[in-house]
């Protein structure tokens, strides 16, 4: 008969054979996260505007990962194992693909794109397609979510303070707010200009990017907006031009003090890969 003690330490002795298995030579322990098809774009996306570069080696092993996944119909799904695309995976894909050195006129990109362009394109796509985009400069923040700072002011009780997201969430929009606010994007350069080009179906200056903000094709309609939270997107798009100037300027700085202490807390680790690269943005 083995006993609850036994058991326990039977269990702790397991978790010890396979930590130590595991372990790198280094001495520190590897996290497979790559199921999540969006987190290698971000990377590429921070690299570039940085100005920090890779070696040809490096490109040609994340160009060989992201085509490795791309599915039959030429789009990209939302994690490894998904067997149908979404324009918000397959756009920032396309655009990775061409910050790694790749022509717009190689087959698998031309795939990508003639599927993106039947779904409708990056105004179809999901939110956090549009807000990357957005500081890429392959989009307008007219057409994003708003995600306002100075929801951080407000007292602790309130039912819409950020505290009260799950963290994991918390955490992400906590730079996107910054963002947001600064309306934050790089320099438009001869390749922005050219994927502007590619990714939509009419001229970038004519779109009325914020007619599009609540616009989503099923495939990345995953969870569809409810009623409460369109009405609530219409008052704020309305009240966000209202608030002062030093209370954005107040609201900015404590998002900027909750961003350094979650990078100076975690050893600039952070709690995830995209609220790594945003925080790094900021």
């Amino acid at each position: 008969m083995v006993y609850p003690k036994q058991k326990i330490e039977q269990a702790i002795q397991k978790i010890y054979g396979w930590m130590a298995a595991n372990q790198t030579e280094e001495g520190t322990w590897p996290v497979p996260y790559d199921g999540p098809f969006f987190l290698l774009p971000l990377y590429i996306f921070a690299m570039r505007i940085c100005g920090q570069p890779m070696s040809m080696e490096t490109k040609t092993k994340m160009s060989r990962y992201i085509l490795r996944h791309q599915l039959a119909d030429g789009s990209f799904g939302i994690h490894q194992e998904s067997k149908v695309g979404t324009i918000f995976t397959c756009v920032i894909n396309y655009v990775a693909l061409r910050f790694l050195g790749h022509s717009a006129s190689e087959s698998e990109l031309k795939k990508a794109l003639n599927w993106i362009h039947d779904k409708g394109g990056p105004l179809y796509s999901a939110s956090w397609c549009k807000f990357i985009l957005s500081f890429l400069n392959l989009y307008s923040y007219k057409g994003v979510a708003p995600v306002p700072p100075e929801l951080y002011m407000l007292p602790s009780w309130f039912p819409f303070h950020p505290r009260k997201i799950s963290g994991y969430v918390r955490i992400i929009y906590l730079p996107m707010c910054y963002f947001y606010r600064e309306r934050l994007a790089i320099e438009p350069d001869e390749l922005i200009l050219q994927l502007r080009k590619e990714l939509y179906l009419q001229p970038y200056e004519q779109i009325n990017f914020a007619k599009h903000r609540g616009t989503f094709a099923d495939t990345d309609n995953i969870f569809p907006e409810t009623r409460i939270f369109k009405i609530s997107m219409w008052w704020i798009k309305r009240i966000d031009p209202l608030i002062p100037k030093f209370i954005k300027k107040k609201a900015l700085a404590l998002v900027y003090e909750h961003i350094e202490y979650e990078d100076e807390n975690s050893s600039f680790i952070r709690q995830a890969p995209v609220n790594a690269v945003y925080n790094t943005l900021v």
